[in-house]
Order: C-alpha cells, then structure tokens, then sequence
C-alpha cells in the first residue's frame, strides 16, 4: 500500500468515532514494508525477519481520538532470540524524520516477554501532538535479525511503570549504594569469624572466634528475608564477651513473633561491633552448617543419563512412550503460588509453618501428585523446577511486568513465609521414606536465573544484589529440605551463555556462579549444585557442531553441546568442589530443534541429539541429559521451535507423527546406540567425531 493510499483512508477514518481512547493498537500493513520479509503468524502476532540496513514497516491508519499526553507508551510482546538494537516509532502524516521517537534495545529473550518505552520522553522536541493517524515502525539497523511480535499498542502508562518514574532518581542512589556494599562483602577481611552453627531439636549453638582487643562485639540474628549489609537494627542482639578469643552462644531454635514464630535455621548470624551510636559488622554472616533431619533418606540415582521433560500424569500414551524411550530423568514445572496461598478457598487444606497457617489448593496438588506418582513408577528421577508467577504475595515487590516468572518475595517477612511454607509442604510430601506421592530428588531454583529479567525477574537490578536475593532463596530452600531428608541438591539454572549475559538487563553465568561459590565458601559452605541448559549456539540450528562461539577455554562466550568439555573441566576446580567431590550437574534444559518438517531438517535434528549424546556421555561430573521437549509445542508457541521428538500440528490428521529424532534417541544409550551414530554420520563431517571428546587443555 502506497503513502497516499494511507493518507486517502486517513480522510475517512478522521468522520469516525470521537471517542478518546486509552489504548491505541497498531496492526502491520505487510504490503507497506523496506528491508523486511514479514508475515502474520499465530496469535495475532507477526514474524519479521530484517534484510537490509533500514527495516521498517507501516502500520495501518488508525481511527478514533486519543490524549498524547497520556497514551504515550509503545508497547509490544516479542520472542527475539539475538536481540534487535533500538526500535524507532514514527508518526504522522507526516512521515518525516523530525515526527520520530527513538526507543532503547530489544534485549534478546529466548521466551515471549514485552517491550516498551515512553514516546513522550523519547520523542524529537515537541513533535509528539495528537492527531496522528499513521506510524512506521523501524527494527534497527542490522540485516538478518529475527523478531516475533504481538499486542503492538500505544497506551497509557501502568501503575508500575508511574511508580518507577516517580522514584527513579531515589531508587538509583540506594541501590548504587548497596550494591557497592555487596562489592565489598566478598572481598572484606574481618577479626571476628563465626566459624560453626550447630543446631539441634531444640537449640541453636553459635561459635564465634575473635580477637580480644576488639571491643563492644555484638552478635546479632539476620533472618534469611533480611540482608546482613547495611542493616542498624536487628530481631535480636546479645553483647558478646570472649574468653582466650572464643565464645560460645546457645539459643532457643524457635523465636517468637506475634502471634507466630521464626525457626532459627532460617536464619544467619553476624558479629558486629559497636561504633559511636551505631553498629558496624565484625564478621561475615554464617548460615546454619548442619540442620537435623526428620527422615534417613537414600539419594535416587538414575539407571541412565536419559531424559525428557516432566510426565503430565494420568495420560498413558505419555507414560508408555516414555518407557519405550527409556527416560529416566524428568524436570517438573511447578509453580509454588499455584500451590498454597493465604486465604481459604473451595477445596483447599491447611498447611502450618513457623506458626502460620496457609491454605493448600487441592485440585493443583492432585494434579502434582498424578505426575509424581507415574514418574515414580517408571523409576525416574525428577528435578522439580520451582517457579513464582507475578502479582502475588508471594511474588519480589520489584518484579517488573517484562518478567514470565518472578525471584520470590526473600525481602519481606510475610511473603518469604508463604514461599518457604510452599517449599515446606513439597517437602514434607515429595521426601516422605514411603514414597506415597513420588519423590523430588533435585530442586532447581527458578529458571536461568541470568536471564532473570525474562524468567526470574526481580526488576532492574546490579549483579551482586540480584544475587544476593538468589541465593537467599536457594539457602531456604537448602534448609527447608535438610530438615527432612538429604536426598538430593538444591540447584542454581542457568542458559548456554557462559562468559557473555543475554543483554543489558542480564547477568554473565560465570559470573553468578563464581560469585555463588565466593558467598558460601564465606558464610558456610552447602552442597549446591549446577542446572545447565546447553543449547546450540543458534536455539533454531541443530548442527551444533558448527557452533563458533563456543571454544575450548574457560573465556568461552557459550558453551554448547560442542564444548561441554569446559563446563565439566571448571566444576572440577578444587574451589568448585564440596567435600573434596565435584558437585551436581545436571543439563536440564537443552534441545535439538528441527527447523520445520522436511527430511533435511530431521536429519539434522537427528544428528544433533547423536552428537549431543556422545558429547556428554562420558563426562562423570554430568548426571542428567532432559531434552527440551518430548512434544513440539503448538503454532505460535516459543517463538516457533519445534524441539519435540513428535510433532504437534493441529491441521493434519494425525496431529502428532514420530520424527526420526524418536527412533534415534530411542537407541541411544542402548546396544542399538551405533545404529543411531552410524545415521549422525551421514550428516556430520568425521572431523567432528575426531574432537569428542576433546582433548586438549582448557584453561
């Protein structure tokens, strides 16, 4: 469609309704585009995929009055795996450079999130005024860029977004300024240690050493939803004297609150010491060492490496195939808001923790339990995903509206109590020696946790204070599930990024794990463990043995399939270990994409999970392979992947046919593995095999 055909309509739509609107949606003209090939996919949504230097496209006129003082924010939900540099929004007519709005990034997102910005802040000068009918959408700079997009609308701003204007300025300075202080936390060196938390049935024992000249030492409790850093008042205090350099404190396990009560192996203790009219900190905080366990639990081991995502429960033809396949690892979504709430309702039980009691919703747990329960039978081991949705009070006060999960709420009493008791009741049922309901072996935390601001948002935040609230959640759940049983790790989730983070708003996974490890080596070593999710380099491309970007070095910016080597060659470094044994690794999410449904691109597929398989099959340190996923997902859904090892279109009859991946992934592991490679050979040049597995040094 022409410029003037555009502006012919806009005299037409200008006679129609004079309603002011809130919300303005923009739907693409796919005849009216540059440098761009686009086309309408499910959902109302479009693909775009950039050719040139100035991709654009122009969205149909639009009717109707709205107030550009107020609807002024483009908006959008996208799947955009590399990421595009800046959108620009023109309007008119005209459409000219002075009538423009240049947006930030769209941070690359392996999942559907949104986008936006303000248009009234980013405007040209004074060229944002009503009566605008037309707009363009320009997606970079950059040829060979793929976006999926959806829900294109110019609206008024959300209350989170106000709020978050209205405090920026402040909320920039404190978080500069704690930030700074968790800097230092990892690299500060203190006369006070407290070197064991020993806690029993009914008692906390805390050992403290220091020098004796030190004076006015205070040993205070720091309850796992508070931070130790910056912290002037605490729940509880005692002047400490030592003798010959040494104190000893025993406690009460159980403090009271209110009407409630607070276990104490929830808790870390500091010292700090007096200083003016203030307290200043004396020691690194310690978490309990040791927390007694109700049951003598043996740790499930898997019969195989092989794996799949988690049974639905109750559908045989799942169950069957997943015999057929020989899985014996599964992960487990579940969502633990879905689970337990605050408030009574139609079908739910009680549930009481530290005194408080909570409300189980049955139909959620009956549903948990079919999946546990089939999964059990077919000796599988599952690691249970734990994830928070938005909005609920379970949910990080900060979390921001881009977020698909949410951090739990770790930083206010009430909200981390309903998220620990949720964890408390998965433990008590999913631990239990009898196995009645299935067994929880691993807990893997939220999901890739370095691209918290798609999958474990917890709003903008700097990388030592995101992971300060991390790994507050992993040290309650690494307590909530000692005081039950140790069969199993509780496990940080993180991409295939390794040395690089996503975008702006994420974080590099060296990162976060090597600054895991500084944080409890100081505050009391536990035995958490690594969920890695390996992908190729490109999530569409299987012929991951081409990946580029994944080397043979611990500066490697991915680590794929193809490098796996290092992966298991870091975790092997004596500071990476626990107890002198490498700790759990788990690939727990990863997949070998078919690109659509010619032959070629099964082959290829094919291909990809052999050499996946061989990549990893003799690396000890790695316990678990879960392919991502047993069933494509439908039209429209992540961004278009077809990872399954069956399809599923809802337009042909039958719905769902075995890719030659089924057959494939069938045989391996099994006697029948070399038939399995003896196909990946005729896709992959021998030169590849010659490097699994690779063996030079990684460093």
């Amino acid at each position: 469609m022409s410029i003037i055909r555009h502006f012919l309509l806009l005299g037409v739509l200008g006679a129609m309704s004079h309603a002011v609107r809130a919300t303005v949606s923009l739907d693409l003209d796919l005849s009216s585009t540059n440098d761009v090939e686009i086309r309408a996919i499910g959902d109302g949504g479009y693909e775009i995929e950039t050719k040139g230097g100035d991709p654009y496209v122009f969205c149909k006129p639009v009717s109707g009055d709205y107030d550009p003082d107020t609807t002024c924010v483009l908006a959008f939900d996208y799947f955009c795996v590399n990421g595009v540099d800046s959108v620009e929004l023109f309007y008119g007519p005209p459409i000219v450079a002075g009538n423009a709005a240049m947006g930030p990034a769209v941070p690359s997102s392996e999942g559907w999130t949104s986008y936006a910005f303000s248009v009234k802040e980013k405007q040209k000068p004074g060229s944002w005024r009503e009566g605008y009918r037309l707009f363009r959408l320009d997606f970079g700079r950059q040829p060979g860029r793929l976006i999926q997009v959806r829900n294109i609308q110019i609206r008024e701003p959300t209350a989170y977004e106000r709020r978050l204007e209205r405090e920026r300025e402040a909320l920039a300075q404190a978080r500069e300024v704690f930030e700074r202080d968790m800097q230092a936390l990892v690299t500060q060196k203190y006369r006070s240690a407290i070197e064991r938390v020993t806690v029993s049935a009914d008692t906390i024992l805390i050992s403290v050493t220091g020098a004796l000249e030190e004076p006015g030492l205070v040993l205070c409790e720091v309850p796992v939803y508070q931070s130790a850093v910056g912290r002037k008042e605490f729940v509880w205090q005692q002047s400490l004297v030592l003798e010959d350099g040494e104190a000893q404190v025993e406690l009460p396990r159980f403090r009271a609150e209110g009407d409630a009560s607070h276990d104490r192996a929830f808790s870390s203790w500091v010292v700090m010491r007096q200083m003016g009219k203030g307290l200043v900190a004396s020691s690194h905080q310690r978490f309990a060492d040791r927390v007694p366990a109700q049951w003598q639990l043996t740790r499930d081991r898997p019969l195989s490496k092989k794996g799949t995502t988690g049974l639905h429960g109750g559908n045989q033809f799942q169950f069957d195939d997943y015999k057929a396949l020989g899985i014996h690892n599964c992960t487990k979504n579940i969502v633990l808001n879905g689970i337990i709430g605050v408030a009574p309702g139609k079908d739910t039980t009680p549930h009481t923790f530290n005194g408080r009691t909570y409300h189980l919703r049955q139909p959620a747990v009956r549903r948990l339990d079919r999946a546990m329960q089939d999964m059990d039978k077919l000796q599988i081991v599952v690691s249970a995903i734990i994830l928070i949705g938005k909005n609920t009070p379970m949910t990080h006060p900060d979390c921001a509206p881009q977020g698909i999960w949410a951090m739990p709420n770790v930083v206010e009493r009430e909200g981390w109590n309903l998220y620990a008791a949720g964890l408390d009741f998965l433990a008590q049922r999913y631990l239990r020696p009898d196995r009645k309901y299935g067994r929880i072996t691993h807990w893997i935390m939220h999901n890739e946790v370095d691209a918290g601001w798609v999958w474990t948002n917890a709003g903008e935040k700097p990388l030592h204070t995101y992971l300060d609230l991390y790994y507050r959640s992993m040290r309650t759940a690494q307590s909530v599930v000692r005081r039950y049983g140790d069969a199993g790790d509780v496990l940080i989730s993180l991409t295939h990024y390794w040395t690089r983070a996503h975008n702006y708003l994420c974080y590099c996974p060296r990162d976060l794990l090597d600054l895991l490890q500084k944080r409890s080596a100081l505050e009391g070593v536990f035995d958490w463990g690594l969920a890695y999710h390996p992908y190729p380099q490109n999530l569409r491309n299987p012929r991951t043995w081409e990946d580029t970007k994944a080397t043979f070095s611990f500066e490697t910016t991915l680590i794929t399939p193809r490098n796996l080597e290092v992966l298991d060659a870091y975790m092997k470094q004596s500071r990476m270990l626990f107890d002198g044994r490498p700790r759990t690794v788990v690939l727990s999410e990863q997949g070998s994409n078919s690109r659509d449904h010619s032959e070629k691109s099964y082959r290829d597929q094919a291909a990809g999970l052999v050499y996946t398989w061989l990549k990893f099959e003799k690396l000890d340190i790695i316990e678990s392979y879960v392919h991502h996923r047993w069933l494509d997902a439908g039209p429209g859904q992540e961004g278009g992947l077809l990872l399954g090892f069956w399809t599923n279109l809802p337009d042909e009859e039958p719905r769902h046919r075995k890719k030659p991946a089924w057959e494939i992934y069938r045989k391996l592991g099994t006697g029948f593995q070399k038939e399995a490679v003896d196909v990946a050979r005729e896709v992959i040049p021998d030169r590849y095999f010659e490097e699994i597995p690779y063996r030079g040094v990684i460093e």
